[in-house]
């Protein structure tokens, strides 16, 4: 998975639902190596996402899921990344309904996008000779 991608299917958004997520993990693309192992240098995605995730060791998960195939810890990892979203997706919902917030953000934004360009515009006047 990367955030880099043009595919949206390479990522997991906050808004994206349980089934997304679930099918994004499961089609994401695993090494052709069998088994679950650490390696950081050869496969360093196998476990990297759970851990992030769950906070236990890489070395750890891969022991745990030794004599797994991928598709188990896929399913592990989709009920990771679940559980991990859980508290900002109500941040973010509640957020999204606070139309004041918004508003300000709005407002703040355009106040430091117009201070920004006139500050710019001195320097560049100043560079070529012009005040």
């Amino acid at each position: 998975m990367s955030k880099s991608a043009a595919d949206p299917n390479s990522r997991i958004l906050l808004t994206d639902s349980h089934e997304t997520i679930i099918k994004r993990i499961r089609r994401a693309v695993t090494d052709s190596i069998s088994g679950i192992t650490f390696d950081p240098v050869e496969r360093p995605g196998t476990s990297n996402i759970l851990s992030a995730c769950t906070g236990e060791v890489p070395a750890a998960l891969a022991e745990r899921y030794a004599g797994s195939k991928h598709g188990s810890l896929k399913k592990d990892v989709a009920e990771a990344v679940e559980e991990a979203l859980r508290k900002p997706r109500v941040e973010f919902a509640r957020l999204c309904g606070d139309r004041t917030f918004l508003g300000q953000v709005a407002r703040d934004g355009a106040e430091k996008g117009r201070e920004h360009p006139s500050e710019m515009m001195r320097e560049v006047r100043r560079r070529i000779g012009l005040s």
